[in-house]
């Protein structure tokens, strides 16, 4: 599956704005891991300096679009530990035999 994030219409500080976006992740994240068929999750962008995201969904307010796990300098923001968090507590899977 794959997993994309956006604050595009979220409003307020961007503390607030990572907030939201980490609980989405970690939201999401706790359902698709549940799930025995979800295989993989790929997330296609890791810093909000190269996000696709920021051509085709643009904030009103012009500022970045910040739904990435790491920020444009590449520090690691909330959703990195949200999504850090989520992989750690996962139940681990039965091995199938092949």
């Amino acid at each position: 599956t794959e997993m994309d994030s956006r604050d595009t219409h979220v409003n307020g500080s961007i503390a607030l704005r990572d907030r939201m976006t980490a609980d989405a992740l970690r939201a999401y994240l706790d359902v698709v891991l549940d799930q025995p068929a979800t295989i993989a999750v790929v997330n296609w962008e890791m810093s909000d300096r190269y996000s696709w995201v920021d051509k085709f969904f643009p904030r009103d307010d012009g500022d970045r679009v910040r739904g990435c796990l790491y920020d444009v300098d590449m520090n690691k923001k909330q959703a990195w530990y949200a999504v850090a968090s989520a992989i750690d507590n996962c139940r681990p899977r039965p091995k199938t035999a092949t």
